[in-house]
């Protein structure tokens, strides 16, 4: 027998890393692989996506960095009241 230890048989398949993120999706991946501020700034949005139901979120930035979100939402007053119609000229103002 030889003395030397090399190995004869080489496992195949994913490496230990590939295991772990194998089945997770891409855009998960990168959103972990952003710095941490990022990843909050991303959330807080997210967050007002879900509040509005209607309007607008903007970011505002100042040398490369966002400094500020402002939100605005639209509310349509005549939704929901009997008979609301509000195109403009319509018998029911």
């Amino acid at each position: 027998m030889s003395t030397n230890h090399t190995p004869r048989l080489h496992a195949v398949g994913r490496t230990d890393a590939e295991a772990r993120t194998g089945d997770v999706p891409m855009e998960i991946l990168r959103f972990v692989a952003l710095p941490e501020d990022r990843r909050t700034l991303l959330l807080q949005v997210n967050d007002l996506l879900d509040q509005i139901d209607y309007g607008a979120v903007v970011l505002v930035m100042h040398e490369g960095k966002v400094t500020q979100i402002e939100a605005s939402e639209k509310i349509r007053l005549s939704r929901g009241l009997p008979g609301g119609d509000d195109r403009p000229g319509s018998a029911n103002h």
